[in-house]
């Protein structure tokens, strides 16, 4: 275990992108032993760990973010805390990330997850693969894990317990949906756009019973497909403050798809710059809703729409003025209208 924190850059070479100079580099697959291998522990920060099979590895961190609301902190099976998540393959390219509450615990995150999402990868990658290891670690860290880093290693077990893409009956038939939908021939300028990056993401929402079911808390994982690949590239899940998508304890509820878009914002990020992170709503969370809050269900309602336009100023409105009355309630980042029922699957 070494004793300074080694925290993720975006990797040279393959992935075509700075390093942050400011932050060792991860070990080399060469370094590593063969499995689980725990890089840094610290259980009041979070951890850094990676799983090696044969000469592919991916690698795993975890950041401790504030206290979760009360009403999430009475289930005993959760951290108490909102832990934020990244898994990055053997280039340094992130894959699989996860937001506890509206913004990343490190602020460099969103912007390193912008970067990754511009790297190419070589025409027969098999990020599904990825994704396997990644399950494998999840299944792993216990076994070697302190149990003080709990916090921690509840969320990666929880990838493990996670069908990978090309298993999940849903995501294969969101696939086969997805790869059927023909870029856009109109209303876009194709020479501008030639040399970007088109993307289909798509929303799935999930939800679960809170307060004796007096309320939901709902949770949005967003899954992204590169045009011209024939995988999921990237999945974000953005928790909203209680108990993240796809965790043991909560239910899918439906899908919200998209369209093609050329490099949207995927974490609501304004551009490649680290000196904004806008990523849920941006009021204060409160569990009671009221003017300049909102609730989880608000938080979902709007990453919903950045998910479905590609961008963080909707048709609905930005992360502060975003408001949505869809008929199953009315939701909010701002105006007091939040509701404890979920999104649900309309517009």
């Amino acid at each position: 275990m070494r004793s300074t924190w080694v925290a993720f850059g975006i990797a040279v070479g393959l992935a075509g992108c700075t390093t942050d100079a400011q932050q060792p580099s991860l070990p080399k697959v060469s370094e590593l032993q063969q499995g689980i291998n725990i890089l840094d522990a610290d259980a009041a920060r979070g951890m850094v760990a990676a799983y090696r099979e044969g000469d592919d590895v991916v690698y795993v961190e975890t950041r401790i973010g504030a206290l979760k609301p009360a009403i999430y902190r009475e289930d005993p099976n959760e951290p108490a805390n909102e832990v934020d998540m990244m898994i990055v393959d053997k280039n340094g390219i992130p894959f699989y990330m996860q937001r506890g509450g509206d913004q990343y615990v490190d602020s460099t995150w969103a912007n390193k997850i912008e970067l990754g999402k511009h790297a190419k990868l070589p025409a027969n990658w098999d990020r599904n693969h990825d994704f396997a290891l990644a399950q494998k670690l999840g299944l792993a860290i216990d076994k070697v894990a302190e149990p003080s880093m709990a916090m921690s290693t509840y969320h990666i077990h929880n990838v493990g317990m996670q069908l990978t893409p090309d298993k999940d009956p849903g995501l294969v038939a969101a696939m086969a949906k997805i790869k059927s939908t023909p870029l856009p021939t109109t209303g876009v300028d194709q020479a501008y756009w030639s040399g970007g990056g088109w993307w289909y993401p798509l929303g799935r929402l999930y939800s679960k019973c809170v307060a004796l079911c007096a309320g939901h808390h709902s949770s949005v994982a967003n899954w992204e497909q590169a045009n011209g690949t024939n995988y999921f590239q990237t999945v974000e899940i953005y928790c909203n403050h209680g108990t993240c998508a796809q965790a043991s304890g909560i239910s899918w509820e439906c899908d919200h798809y998209s369209q093609w878009n050329n490099n949207p914002y995927q974490t609501g990020e304004l551009g490649s710059s680290t000196s904004a992170n806008n990523g849920g709503c941006y009021t204060s969370y409160n569990w009671w809703g009221g003017n300049n809050t909102h609730l989880c269900n608000d938080d979902s309602a709007y990453e919903l729409f950045e998910i479905k336009e590609g961008k963080w100023q909707t048709s609905h409105g930005d992360n502060y003025y975003f408001y949505w009355n869809n008929g199953n309630g009315e939701f909010s980042c701002s105006q007091g209208h939040g509701r404890w029922a979920s999104p649900g699957c309309g517009e």
